[in-house]
């Protein structure tokens, strides 16, 4: 189902431009913006030191859905076909142990995923949370429950994919519709290390996504999104 919710006004998930109800918890805030060492800029309070995607040929100045900047880890724009992948270091607020929260972004895929590519994903202790595409259709796992959805993803489109943690069950959303869950993850979520990591387009050279990504937000201790269908908020994303 495609769905063209971005010109559209803001909702309390907080986009729009306006302020962010929820800006104090907000952990991670990466905008399309370069750091000035080729490197994902993150807006958000924290100001984590991501690594990646370490090409200035993959920001695209005007490239997202409504015109902002975006991140091409394709790369396709910068004259190869190699693609890259944002690390996000470990810290505290990369925290997913206990509590509701939210991680949601923007992506544009190229192509459909003869091989699995992560859109999110996060790692730490034995166990981790997966959110991709495998042959045109998006998959979705925490904590090793989930995993491939008949949720189908067209190339060549801008989706809002939501991952989202309400007490001990979690739901996967693109543009507002509910995909995945809810699964409950009560028996798994202790094996979170208090502190992970995150990546976003792969990881560490593996699974990695052909697209462009923009206005990725992790949300600790908020579930944004409970009642689905929903309509996105429009980026860009409040950084304050």
């Amino acid at each position: 189902m495609l769905i063209n919710p971005y010109a559209l006004a803001a909702l309390a998930g907080g986009g729009g431009g306006g302020s962010d109800p929820y800006w104090a918890d907000v952990g991670l805030l990466l905008l399309g913006d370069n750091d000035g060492s080729d490197n994902a800029k993150d807006s958000s309070s924290f100001e984590l030191a991501c690594t990646g995607p370490s090409n200035a040929g993959t920001f695209v100045a005007a490239g997202g859905p409504t015109g902002g900047p975006c991140i091409d880890l394709a790369n396709a724009l910068g004259g190869t076909a190699a693609n890259f992948d944002i690390h996000v270091p470990v810290s505290t607020p990369i925290d997913f142990t206990a509590g509701d929260h939210t991680i949601e972004g923007f992506f544009y895929p190229r192509d459909g995923g003869a091989t699995p590519e992560a859109l999110f994903f996060a790692i730490g202790g034995s166990t981790e949370l997966n959110v991709g595409l495998y042959t045109g259709v998006l998959y979705a796992s925490y904590c090793f429950g989930g995993g491939l959805t008949s949720f189908a993803m067209a190339i060549n489109n801008w989706y809002h994919v939501a991952l989202i943690v309400q007490g001990n069950n979690f739901r996967v959303a693109v543009n507002g519709v509910l995909a995945q869950g809810p699964i409950d993850i009560s028996a798994s979520r202790a094996n979170w290390p208090s502190q992970a990591n995150f990546y976003v387009g792969g990881y560490t050279g593996g699974a990695l996504y052909g697209g462009s990504v923009t206005n990725v937000r992790l949300t600790k201790g908020v579930a944004r999104y409970t009642s689905f269908p929903f309509t996105p908020p429009a980026p860009p994303f409040p950084n304050h």
